[in-house]
């Protein structure tokens, strides 16, 4: 159900969107289009819908609903969020239809790689489509190749990505999220053997598997659900295909374990979170807008969002046995972030800072995955990064706990 997020004011929006809406001669309400276009931007940070609606779909309810409300009386933050809970129901009641992505990805069209099932979508690598889909997608990408500014892959592999979904806007969003997950898993097995890298000449990502630039929406039998495409706006070109045939199989058992894993978690959704935000951070080729996105990660790891620095450092260095260095390590990447955000101060170092950034990412996402707790959230788990590693420490504030629970019972 639709709400209104607590630290905003939303009667200072509703009392604007009245000031410039007016009625036509024939019974329409109208708004003054630039104030009308800002507030609506604004009110969509305002209010939360349910996490199924895409965000095109959100802001096409919000936009819906100012002219609603208007059209019943003075515009209040009642009768806004009364107009936009209809139209959320009125969206979720839909009926899902069955969608197919069909995008390209840097994988060698010779490994074997096997059918993955997730959330009821199947992704499936492909050798060839079938000629519907060819068809329909070849024309697609000739309409959309105006806007890519480097040359297309040729010899990437197809993937299609089967869901179900309301609409073309929640089946495209499902797809890449569910597409990414995959990748994510993928890139972070390969990813987490290569703690430092040198590079000369023109930059690449950090990810050897990522997508290619246009991405397609069809019905089951091949042709187009819809004549909008989807792209990725930061692509510069292809990239080295994977083609490690004889590691396929080491990725896949990687992949089962983790996902086995992943399915065990109280707080699943958010890990699958933060491996869609790793995967999409490494495969800039703007070393520096990976690195802002890591440290993005980072802090949603530890729990930390809304906390001072020092916890996140303190909380990520926890994750190695030399908290000392890692302690050290985190201080002076946050200073580069500090420097880089507030004074643009970019550094030569950068692929190696990204790197070094990179290093507790992923150790903090194997502990969420991989530990045997069993905590109820990330910000359980994160009290846990607040405990001392020293033995004798841990033991003395079991000792004190026993007494507080005693004192406790005693009073």
């Amino acid at each position: 159900m639709a709400k209104w997020v607590k630290e905003y004011d939303p009667e200072l929006i509703s009392r604007r969107l009245e000031k410039v809406k007016r009625i036509s001669s024939d019974g329409k309400v109208l708004f003054n289009a630039f104030e009308h276009s800002e507030y609506v931007v604004l009110l969509n940070s305002m209010i939360s819908l349910d996490d199924e609606i895409p965000e095109i779909e959100k802001q096409r309810i919000i936009n819906q609903a100012t002219s609603k409300a208007g059209a019943k009386g003075v515009i209040t933050t009642k009768s806004i969020l009364g107009e936009i809970c209809k139209l959320e129901r009125e969206y979720l009641s839909k009926d899902k239809k069955k969608f197919r992505l069909i995008t390209s990805i840097s994988i060698s069209s010779k490994c074997q790689l096997p059918k993955v099932y997730f959330e009821g979508s199947c992704i499936v690598i492909h050798a060839h489509l079938n000629k519907a889909s060819q068809d329909s997608r070849s024309k697609m990408i000739n309409d959309a190749k105006h806007v890519i500014s480097s040359d297309l892959p040729k010899n990437y592999a197809v993937v299609s990505v089967s869901v179900t979904a309301r609409s073309t806007a929640e089946a495209a969003d499902k797809a890449l999220e569910h597409l990414d997950l995959v990748r994510g898993i993928w890139n972070l097995w390969n990813n987490s053997g290569h703690t430092i890298r040198i590079s000369y000449g023109k930059r690449s990502p950090v990810n050897r598997i990522i997508l290619g630039p246009i991405h397609t929406l069809h019905h089951d039998n091949g042709n187009l659900a819809t004549e909008s495409w989807w792209y990725e706006p930061q692509y510069q070109g292809p990239v080295n295909l994977y083609d490690e045939i004889t590691k396929i199989e080491n990725m896949n058992k990687y992949m089962a374990n983790f996902r086995s894993h992943l399915k065990k978690l109280n707080y699943e959704s958010d890990i699958i979170q933060a491996v869609v935000r790793y995967v999409r951070a490494l495969d800039s080729r703007d070393w520096d807008d990976s690195f802002l996105r890591l440290w993005g990660v980072l802090e949603f790891l530890t729990g930390t969002l809304l906390l001072s620095y020092k916890v996140t450092i303190r909380r990520a260095s926890y994750m190695f046995a030399d908290k000392g260095y890692g302690h050290q390590v985190l201080s002076h990447l946050r200073n580069y972030r500090n420097k880089y955000i507030h004074a643009g101060s970019a550094s030569g170092n950068i692929e190696s800072l990204m790197y070094q950034l990179k290093r507790y990412v992923e150790a903090l996402i194997k502990f969420h995955v991989g530990n045997k707790f069993r905590f109820s959230s990330i910000a359980e788990a994160a009290e846990f990064m607040d405990l001392p590693r020293d033995k004798a420490l841990i033991d003395r504030k079991i000792s004190t706990l026993r007494y507080a629970k005693q004192f406790i019972s005693d009073s």
